[in-house]
């Protein structure tokens, strides 16, 4: 194209008009794959996009922690645990009474004991060696069934505490902010 130093300058442009494409044109779609393709993509995105508003996803904090202590109520069938968390400042926000919780103790080599239960309360616990972003929380649960209240009491667990259900648009729009 340039490659004549000869050449005019309006013979030149003329020539690299008509090499170039014509981008104004629409994209044409001729065979059944490629409609096929384009029929799958549109699918994929109409079925993310109703699952990103009409879905359901289960927002859950899970932290370490250590069983406090055991209170047995003999009005009750129920056992009351107390645990001590280190939460992250701003999870500590979502959690609140009423909430189902799972703890998990290692209680012998290799076994663990799962605990469900409602939370009933927390208390912030002052710590002086946490940083600013933990936070120490002392939640206190009744169980759902029979523990083996000895041997899990003074032991390191591990806690979920399920802060509920939400649509992923939600969810991500929660976690943007």
């Amino acid at each position: 194209m340039f490659n004549n130093p000869f050449d005019s300058f309006h013979n030149t442009v003329a020539e690299a008009k008509e090499e170039r494409e014509q981008l104004d044109q629409l994209l044409t779609i001729s065979t059944p794959r490629e409609r096929l393709i384009v029929f799958l993509i549109l699918i994929v995105l109409l079925v993310l996009g109703a699952w990103l508003v009409l879905g359901n996803v289960a927002d859950e904090v899970t932290v370490d922690g250590v069983v406090a202590n055991t209170i047995e109520d003999s009005t009750e069938a129920n056992q009351f645990f107390s645990v001590v968390v280190w939460v992250d400042r701003d999870d500590a926000k979502d959690i609140r009474n009423g909430l189902p919780i799972l703890v998990r103790v290692a209680v012998t080599e290799g076994g663990v004991e799962s605990i469900r239960g409602e939370i009933g309360s927390t208390i912030n616990v002052p710590v002086d060696f946490l940083s600013g972003s933990v936070l120490a929380k002392r939640i206190e649960f009744a169980t759902e069934g029979e523990v083996n209240s000895a041997s899990v009491a003074g032991k390191d667990c591990r806690v979920t505490i399920e802060l509920g259900r939400q649509s992923p648009l939600a969810l991500f729009g929660s976690r943007l902010l």
